[in-house]
C-alpha cells in the first residue's frame, strides 16, 4: 500500500461487541466483603432479569456464601448475628446444610418455573417455606425473603462441602422496592 502525504490517513474500522450483563459483574466474596474486580469470575444468570413495577434490581452477580451472610440492603455482606439472612449451618454426613436465619424465610423455586420477578419470589419464599435447613446441590434454585422483607433469588452454582469451611457459590439476584 503506497502512502500519499497529501491525503489524510484512513480511519480504521473497529467492531465493538457489547458484553452481556451476565458476564460483567464482579464477584463479591463473603470472606473478604470485596469484589474480585475486572478479572472476577463472570456471573452465569440464566435469563433476563425480571423486574416488576415499583421494584429496582439492587444486586445481580455471583456471590460466595461462607458461614453467614446479610443480604441487605443492596449488596450482600458478612453480618453479625442480628443481620444474618442466610447461613451454612454446618456439614452433616459430608453435606453442607443451608438455612434462613432470624426472620428470613426461604423456599425452593418450583420445577419448571422461570426465574421469578420480585413479587413472585417473595410469594414463593413466604408461601412455600418449610422453615428448615436444606442440603443444596448445584442447580438448586431458591427464593428468600430477607428479615427486612426484600426478595432475593439465587441459584446454586457450586458447593464445597469442606467440613472446616463449607462454601456455596451462587448466582444472586436482589430487588428493593414496594
Amino acid at each position: 500500500m503506497s502512502s500519499d502525504p497529501s491525503r489524510p490517513p484512513r480511519a480504521a474500522t473497529v467492531t465493538v461487541t457489547a458484553t452481556p450483563r451476565a458476564t460483567s459483574p464482579a464477584v463479591p466474596d463473603a470472606t473478604s466483603g470485596s469484589a474480585a474486580g475486572a478479572g472476577g469470575t463472570p456471573a452465569a444468570s440464566e435469563a433476563p432479569v425480571p423486574v416488576d413495577p415499583g421494584w429496582l434490581v439492587t444486586y445481580d452477580g455471583q456471590y460466595v456464601v461462607d458461614g453467614q451472610v446479610d443480604l441487605e440492603p443492596n449488596s450482600p455482606a458478612r453480618g453479625g448475628t442480628s443481620g444474618v439472612d442466610l447461613r451454612i449451618t454446618g456439614v452433616v454426613g459430608g453435606k453442607a446444610y443451608l438455612a434462613p436465619d432470624n426472620d428470613a424465610v426461604m423456599a425452593r423455586v418450583p420445577d419448571g418455573e422461570p426465574v421469578p420477578g420480585p413479587t413472585r419470589c417473595r410469594e414463593i419464599a413466604t408461601t412455600l417455606s418449610e422453615g428448615r435447613t436444606v442440603i443444596p446441590v448445584p442447580g438448586d434454585r431458591f427464593c428468600l425473603r430477607t428479615a427486612e422483607g426484600c426478595p432475593r433469588y439465587f441459584k446454586v452454582v457450586s458447593v464445597d462441602n469442606d467440613a472446616e469451611s463449607p462454601k456455596l457459590r451462587i448466582d444472586l439476584l436482589g430487588w428493593a422496592g414496594q
